[in-house]
């Protein structure tokens, strides 16, 4: 469920930070969900701010939606829709016809489910700004029941559509802008530099963000701040926090206990937003790095020499599977060199067979670092090496307990409640086999060794007392 809040120009609203009413006309908040007021857990100072913010836009030939994507130190992350309120001269109601109007619409709640850009430019989301700038006076706010109709956005843009667009000379582009991002956030937050991409069309500098949002998961990408377009983004983007990771009003470098963030880690520059289109050109000392979307374009050097890199330029069947399941299966939460690993340990088990042992059991050591989530990915790949036991059991006995060992976790993820009773089947056959019909006690003796610490060493025992 996502809470919802609307700033606009209205007559009456609420101040969110102390909790009560405000009568005056003017720009505020006019309606929020309850529970923010009451959920100590969100930064209101700094989703205040976002909320107050006004993007660039030029009536009547500039007039785009804006969307601005949070991920705060504190609290839930939250999506934010900039809508530019078309001036009618002949709009009724009682209500001060003045140009210039705008409505931030803000979503707070969980993203990683689905990929942000996927609520780019749909109106059964974003909502409030079908109702007219009389509505916001005329009609006093209410309490805002969180939206539970947010769990599974179609997107403005199909898979084959940021294919097509990636596919027209882009393909570089994207790549050195993916690895860029994976650069920064190997940094400390304080030393990064974000990401500008300039264009000459909102839709395209939308196309941008959606196609680098899937060269990750869904739960990576929600840990990946952008905003479509921001004024000044030189000054606005930066902003700090305390300890205790709180947005603080006043930016002071001089003060040890503020640390630097950026509002967006990627930022679009809207070629026909003179102003910040002509501050995007980065200096050597510049907190960002540009890419040129019109001349598709990295305007800086980035490392893509990894498989992953081309891969993530294909936007085909494989591509979706190996970033909006394989990866979401497993719990990394922000781009990093891990994903490399991931990625060669994806085209294995999409091989027509799984390594000998001793390598499957080294697969099984990097994957038992990571939490890893049930689904039907995880399933298969559970099943597919399950088929291979007696396999790894004939070949390298140490390696195979390894394997059996990672299975016995994944089994209560995936909830296999017969695996504990086949999987020391499997041991006590293979200690059976060594022992009693090859004699190598030797072999033998060095696999009780592995085993007699383990959940399966009083099984094996009995077992092997057995008369």
């Amino acid at each position: 469920m996502y809470a919802e809040l609307i700033y606009t120009r209205c007559r009456n609203g609420i101040d969110i930070l102390k909790g009560r009413p405000i009568t005056s006309d003017g720009y505020k908040v006019y309606a929020c969900s309850s529970s923010l007021l009451t959920d100590d857990k969100m930064d209101l100072q700094l989703l205040l701010s976002a909320a107050q913010a006004k993007q660039p836009y030029n009536e009547p030939n500039f007039m785009d939606d804006a969307y601005l994507f949070y991920v705060p130190e504190k609290g839930d992350s939250f999506m934010l829709n900039f809508y530019p309120v078309p001036f009618d001269p002949n709009a009724k109601g009682d209500y001060a016809h003045r140009a210039g109007n705008f409505v931030n619409h803000i979503l707070i709640g969980d993203y990683s489910e689905f990929y942000p850009f996927e609520l780019f430019r749909d109106n059964n989301v974003w909502d409030a700004k079908t109702h007219g700038e009389a509505y916001y006076y005329e009609n006093a706010p209410v309490d805002l029941p969180k939206r539970r109709d947010i769990s599974d956005p179609v997107g403005a843009f199909g898979l084959e559509e940021i294919g097509e667009f990636i596919s027209a000379g882009r393909k570089e582009a994207l790549m050195s802008a993916v690895a860029f991002l994976i650069s920064q956030y190997e940094l400390p937050p304080e030393e990064r530099k974000f990401l500008v991409i300039k264009d000459e069309s909102s839709q395209n500098i939308e196309m941008w963000i959606a196609a680098i949002e899937h060269a990750f998961s869904p739960r990576i990408a929600a840990s990946i701040p952008f905003a479509t377009r921001m004024d000044k983004f030189q000054t606005t983007n930066r902003y700090t926090i305390n300890q205790m990771g709180v947005y603080q009003t006043q930016i002071n470098f001089q003060d040890k206990n503020q640390k630097l963030r950026y509002r967006a880690m990627i930022v679009g520059v809207d070629e026909r937003d003179r102003a910040n289109s002509g501050a995007a050109r980065p200096l050597a000392n510049s907190p960002f790095v540009l890419l040129d979307g019109k001349q598709k374009k990295a305007m800086f050097d980035a490392d893509i020499s990894h498989q992953y890199f081309h891969f993530i330029t294909r936007f085909d069947d494989s591509h979706q599977v190996f970033c909006r399941k394989f990866l979401q299966t497993i719990d990394v939460v922000m781009p990093n060199k891990d994903i490399f690993d991931l990625f060669s340990i994806y085209e294995i088990f999409e091989g027509t067979s799984l390594q000998n042992t001793i390598d499957m059991s080294k697969i099984t050591a990097i994957l038992s670092k990571y939490k890893l989530f049930n689904s039907t990915r995880l399933q298969r790949i559970y099943s597919k090496i399950t088929a291979d036991l007696p396999r790894f059991l004939q070949e390298d006995l140490q390696s195979a307990l390894q394997i059996i060992n990672w299975l016995k976790t994944i089994s209560h993820i995936v909830g296999d409640v017969n695996a504990t009773k086949r999987l020391t089947g499997y041991v006590c056959n293979a200690f059976e086999e060594m022992t009693f019909k090859r004699s190598d006690l030797k072999s033998a003796f060095g696999f009780w060794q592995s085993i007699k610490n383990s959940e399966f060493s009083l099984t094996v025992a009995r077992f092997f007392v057995d008369p």
